[in-house]
C-alpha cells in the first residue's frame, strides 16, 4: 500500500512521470473501444454547438444593449459561460470517470459490456443524474480551490505552522469554508456515476471515509499540464482569427479577441479534462480498490 501511494503521489507531482500516469488511463480507455471515443466526441460537439451559439448569442445582446446595461450584460453572460464549460467538463468527468471506476470495481469474472456502459451512464447523466451535474458544474471548482489552499495552508508534515504566517493567515481565512467544500469534491462525479448517489451524499460519505485522497487531488500537476497546452492552442487560434477579423474597429477588437480566445480555450480545455478526470477515477480507485491498482 505504502509503495503504491508512493507511486501515485510521485504521478501527479512530477511532470516526468505524467506521462506514464496518461499512458495508465489511454491503455484502460482503450478496453472501451470505439464506444467511450464517440461519447467523448458527442459531448465535445455538444459543447462546441452550444458555444457558437452563445457567441453568436452574445455579439448581437452586446451591440444592441445600452451603455448603462452592457457591463451586467457582460456579467451575466460571464456567467452564463462558466456554468455552461464547467456542466461539460462534469458531463465528461461523469462519463469518463464512471468508466474507468467501473472497469475496477466490477467483479472479475463480469463482462465490461462496454457499449451498453456507456450508454447507461449518458442516459442517466441527462435525466437522474442531471441536477447533481448542474450543481457540480457550479460548485467543484470553487470547492478544489479551498480545498488546495487547505492543503497548501497546513505546510509539510510535522511543521507547524505559526497563526501569523501566510499559511496560518490563509488557513484562518478559509477554515468555515472547508467542510462545505468536501461536500462538492471533484472526486465524488465519478461515485456519483458507478453507484448512482447524489453528489453531495456520494462526497460526504467518500471524504469521511478516505479523506487523504482529497490530499492526493490537491497536489495532481496534472489538470496544470494539460490546461497549460489548451492555453497555448486557444492563445494560437484566437490570434489566427484575430488576423482575419479586419473590419472590427480598435474598441472592438480586445473584446473580440478575449471572447475568441475564452471560446477556443473551452473546447480545449474539454478535450484535456478527459485525462484530468480518467486521473481523478485513478485517485478514487487507489482507494477503493488499492489491491486491483496495485495490479
Amino acid at each position: 500500500m505504502y509503495t503504491t501511494r508512493n507511486y501515485l503521489i510521485t504521478s501527479i507531482t512530477n511532470n516526468y512521470s505524467i506521462t506514464a500516469l496518461i499512458q495508465m488511463v489511454i491503455d484502460i480507455c482503450n478496453k472501451y473501444g470505439y464506444s467511450l471515443t464517440m461519447a467523448c466526441i458527442c459531448i465535445t460537439a455538444a459543447q462546441t454547438c452550444l458555444l457558437l451559439w452563445w457567441g453568436v448569442f452574445f455579439v448581437g445582446l452586446i451591440s444592441n444593449a445600452s451603455t448603462g446595461y452592457a457591463e451586467l450584460l457582460i456579467v451575466v453572460m460571464s456567467f452564463s459561460l462558466y456554468w455552461i464549460t464547467n456542466f461539460f467538463h462534469a458531463f465528461m468527468s461523469y462519463v469518463v470517470g464512471g468508466c474507468i471506476v467501473w472497469y475496477f470495481v466490477k467483479d472479475t469474472n463480469a463482462n465490461l459490456d462496454a457499449s451498453n456502459r456507456i450508454t447507461l451512464l449518458m442516459q442517466c447523466a441527462l435525466t437522474t443524474s442531471l441536477g447533481s451535474l448542474c450543481k457540480g458544474a457550479l460548485l467543484c471548482g470553487p470547492a478544489h480551490a479551498i480545498l488546495s489552499l487547505s492543503h497548501w495552508s497546513r505546510g509539510r508534515p510535522y511543521v507547524p505552522v505559526s497563526s501569523c504566517s501566510r499559511r496560518g493567515i490563509v488557513a484562518n481565512l478559509i477554515k468555515p469554508f472547508v467542510g462545505a467544500a468536501r461536500r462538492y469534491n471533484r472526486l465524488s462525479l465519478c461515485l456519483t456515476a458507478t453507484y448512482g448517489r447524489t453528489l453531495c451524499k456520494a462526497a460526504e460519505e467518500y471524504s469521511s471515509i478516505h479523506p487523504e485522497t482529497l490530499d492526493i487531488a490537491a497536489e495532481d500537476l496534472t489538470g496544470y499540464t494539460l490546461s497549460a497546452s489548451a492555453i497555448c492552442f486557444a492563445g494560437m487560434i484566437a490570434i489566427c482569427v484575430g488576423m482575419l477579423a479586419e473590419r472590427l474597429d480598435g474598441a472592438s477588437l480586445p473584446l473580440f479577441y478575449l471572447v475568441s480566445f475564452y471560446l477556443a480555450f473551452c473546447g480545449m480545455s474539454l478535450v484535456v479534462h478527459t485525462y484530468r478526470s480518467a486521473v481523478d477515477a485513478l485517485v478514487v480507485v487507489y482507494a477503493l480498490q488499492p489491491e486491483k491498482f496495485a495490479r
